[in-house]
């Protein structure tokens, strides 16, 4: 709940940054002339792959491109990336435990929610950090559970495949452009 009255407090909707660096993106939508190319193409070395633009496009037909919108998603990812990784902590400790020593998962909510991290809640690409640290999360859980599982082979394999496709739309590696 603070990070939401912050970011209403302490944020103005003005575009900056990454905003500036996409408008020929935005030209492009506007005047439909957006190729697919052009969501791979790279702004600030490698940053800002399809899932970063696709999110960036619809907040500009939607929400005719209110910087807020993006700021508010960090905040949103945020509450799914505790759950995930509270369900991953709970697991860790084997059988069930007391509340006393689930308690001692609330220390990694304080640095999770944190305002110290408050460049990722008001600059632009922010939520793109928090959304690919769920995504990793999700996937490493996953990945967990997949290979502790016997005869999910095949499940582990397919998943192995999949992550570099999903890790590139999320800007956590480099344009292909640039391989």
């Amino acid at each position: 709940m603070h990070q939401f009255l912050y970011l209403r407090t302490a944020t103005a909707n003005i575009a900056y940054q990454d905003y500036l660096g996409h408008t020929h993106i935005l030209e492009k939508l506007y005047a439909h002339t957006l190729t697919f190319w052009d969501l791979w193409s790279p702004y600030n070395t490698f940053h800002r792959v399809p899932g970063g633009l696709g999110i960036y496009l619809l907040n500009a037909l939607l929400f005719r491109l209110d910087t807020r919108i993006e700021l508010y998603l960090t905040i949103a990812w945020l509450v799914p990336l505790s759950i995930l990784l509270f369900v991953a902590f709970r697991r860790s400790l084997g059988t069930p435990a007391g509340w006393a020593v689930q308690l001692s998962f609330v220390p990694i909510l304080v640095i999770l929610f944190s305002l110290a991290q408050w460049e990722n809640y008001v600059f632009s690409g922010g939520a793109y950090h928090v959304l690919q640290a769920f995504v990793f999360v999700a996937a490493f859980i996953a990945l967990d559970r997949l290979a502790r599982a016997p005869g999910r082979g095949g499940m582990l394999a397919f998943a192995a495949l999949a992550s570099p496709p999903c890790s590139c739309l999320l800007r956590a590696t480099p344009s292909p452009l640039r391989w």
